[in-house]
C-alpha cells in the first residue's frame, strides 16, 4: 500500500467513526424523546386494565400481590376508589416474586406518572404482607425495610408517628425485609432525585386483614 492510499484509508476510517458517533447521538436523542411517550402509554395501559388507581397526590403505593386470589390486601385495595378519604395512587399486580418484567413495568408506570417529580415531591411505597412470628402477629405490625431505602431520618420519624397513632407497632429490619428487587429498582430509578422517597412496608397478616387499619395507613401515606 502506498503512503497516499494509506492516508486515504485513514481519512475514510476517521469519517466513518465520526459518522457512527453522530448516529449514536441521534439515536440517543430519539430514545430520550420517545421514553416519556412510551412511559405514558404504559401507564395508560395500567389504568385501563384497572391495575392503576389514580389520585391527585404525590404518593404511590405498589402492591405486587393484591390481585391474587384470597390476598388479604386485595379486598381492601379493590374498594379504594369508593372511599371518600384521601388515598394515594395505587398500582396492584399479581407477582409476589417481583420478576424483572414486573419491576420494569412498575418503574416505567411510576416514572410516567411522576415525570415532573424532579421538581416536586414524590413518595413510593412497596406494600407487602407476610406471616410474622406469633409475637408480632398478635399485634398489627408494620416492618419498615432498611436494606433498600431512600428516606431521611425525619421522614421515617414522621411515618412511624403516623402509624403508631393508628395503634400499629412499627419495627425496622435490615435483612429479611425491604430487600426485594422492586424496591431496589425504585431506589435506583430515583437515586438522583432529592425530592423522592422510596420505602418498603411489610404488614403482618393480622394487619393486612384489617380493612380499617389498612385504609388508615393508606390515608397516612398520602399525607406524608
Amino acid at each position: 500500500m502506498t503512503p497516499q492510499s494509506s492516508d486515504d484509508t485513514d481519512a475514510l476510517l476517521r469519517r466513518a467513526i465520526a459518522f457512527v458517533h453522530r448516529l449514536e447521538r441521534q439515536v440517543t436523542s430519539i430514545n430520550s424523546h420517545l421514553r416519556p411517550t412510551e412511559d405514558r402509554l404504559r401507564a395508560e395501559r395500567f389504568r385501563a386494565s384497572g391495575e392503576l388507581t389514580i389520585s391527585s397526590g404525590p404518593a404511590f403505593v405498589l402492591a405486587a400481590t393484591a390481585i391474587q386470589p384470597n390476598d388479604p390486601l386485595g379486598s381492601v385495595l379493590s374498594r379504594v376508589t369508593g372511599e371518600t378519604r384521601v388515598m394515594p395512587n395505587i398500582v396492584s399486580v399479581t407477582d409476589s416474586r417481583e420478576s424483572k418484567d414486573t419491576c420494569q413495568r412498575l418503574v416505567k408506570a411510576i416514572r410516567a406518572q411522576a415525570q415532573d417529580a424532579r421538581d416536586k415531591r414524590i413518595a413510593v411505597y412497596n406494600l407487602r404482607w407476610a406471616y410474622l412470628v406469633p409475637f408480632h402477629e398478635k399485634k398489627e405490625t408494620v416492618i419498615v425495610g432498611k436494606t433498600f431505602l431512600k428516606a431521611d431520618r425525619s421522614y421515617l420519624d414522621t411515618l412511624e408517628s403516623k402509624l403508631r397513632t393508628l395503634g400499629v407497632q412499627v419495627i425496622y429490619d435490615r435483612g429479611t425485609y425491604g430487600g426485594g428487587p422492586l424496591t431496589y429498582e425504585l431506589c435506583e430509578e430515583f437515586r438522583d432525585n432529592p425530592n423522592a422517597t422510596v420505602v418498603e412496608l411489610t404488614l403482618s397478616h393480622t394487619l393486612a386483614s384489617s380493612r380499617e387499619t389498612v385504609l388508615g395507613i393508606l390515608t397516612a401515606l398520602s399525607s406524608l
